[in-house]
């Protein structure tokens, strides 16, 4: 399924980097004013919630607010296309990088010990 807007992949760090502020934004958006307006609600009850049921409901809400703008950035942009690629990725330039190996150990240089030089 080819995305509506097709030339916005986040094929390179620029593009991936304005796509996902644009999904974190949405995210942090919603939940805060879903959030806000649950609380005003519960204040005209003359209610108060606890610190604890409001956080509850503030991860319940940015769980699902984030489930909707994942799925509709998908739909959008293509956005997550690139995470579920096999390894050659032959869709997007991702073989030509080369990251430095997190394996590589330094080994520590010998101590040198002069005195036992020997010369002669």
């Amino acid at each position: 399924m080819k995305p509506l807007i097709h030339n916005f992949s986040s094929t390179t760090l620029t593009k991936a980097f304005i796509l996902n502020a644009i999904s974190l934004a949405l995210i942090t958006g919603v939940t805060t004013a879903l959030t806000i307006a649950i609380d005003d609600a519960y204040k005209e009850k003359k209610k108060k919630l606890s610190v604890w049921a409001k956080l509850g409901i503030a991860m319940g809400i940015a769980s699902v607010s984030a489930a909707v703008v994942y799925v509709l950035l998908y739909f959008i942009f293509g956005f997550g296309r690139g995470m579920l690629a096999s390894p050659p990725c032959p869709k997007l330039p991702c073989s030509s990088v080369s990251y430095p190996s997190t394996h590589q150990v330094s080994q520590p240089h010998p101590p040198t010990n002069s005195s036992t030089s020997s010369t002669g």
